[in-house]
């Protein structure tokens, strides 16, 4: 999806997230193939009308370049007054500056972690990452368990991950996590993250 689309998304969010149901726009969008069968289930198995949307407008800006023209079709049916407000929309340098910088500050996710565990440079050499966060205590009580429950070097990223997203709270982003993982020149993932959730 085009960056000034998912901005448009974006800082039309709460409007989009009060006024869809999704039972109006997803038909469409999976006849289409923006979404797919298993995307459907997901967001129907959310248990609030409220949670359905939130999950479909996460999932929107990663499928694709046709992902905002056919969720544009989708609301020219039911929702023509928020398409009007989509088109209508302009995002300032600033406000675009504003929300990239936002993101940074996002809370790791199980989606960031997945992706960090698929990593085999940064499997290989986790223990390097957990010194540039600050956890070299927490990655010898991690090699300790690994070596004592037989875990895999997955499982030890995974680990890692948890713990410094307990002892850090609300310090854990993936500003602070790019970072790192920039210092130690794990750029390979650090540019997929930035792909994947800054743009």
């Amino acid at each position: 999806m085009d960056r000034m689309d998912k901005l448009r998304l974006q800082k039309l969010h709460s409007r989009l997230l009060q006024d869809i149901g999704v039972s109006d726009v997803l038909p469409i969008l999976l006849q289409d193939g923006v979404l797919s069968s298993e995307d459907y289930e997901d967001i129907k198995s959310c248990c609030t009308r409220t949670k359905q949307t939130e999950t479909l407008l996460f999932l929107l800006p990663k499928r694709g370049k046709r992902a905002y023209s056919c969720f544009c079709q989708a609301l020219e049916n039911s929702y023509p007054w928020l398409l009007t407000e989509l088109k209508n929309l302009q995002i300032t340098e600033e406000e675009e500056k504003k929300l990239a910088a936002d993101k940074m500050y996002q809370p790791l996710t199980n989606e960031m972690v997945d992706m960090l565990r698929q990593n085999v440079q940064l499997v290989r050499r986790w223990h390097v990452l957990a010194h540039s966060l600050g956890m070299s205590a927490q990655r010898t009580q991690i090699q300790v368990q690994a070596n004592l429950y037989m875990w895999d070097m997955e499982q030890c990223v995974l680990q890692l991950l948890e713990q410094w997203k307990s002892l850090k709270g609300n310090s854990a982003t993936l500003g602070t996590l790019l970072e790192s993982l920039r210092k130690e020149q794990f750029n390979d993932i650090a540019d997929k993250l930035e792909e994947e959730f800054l743009q």
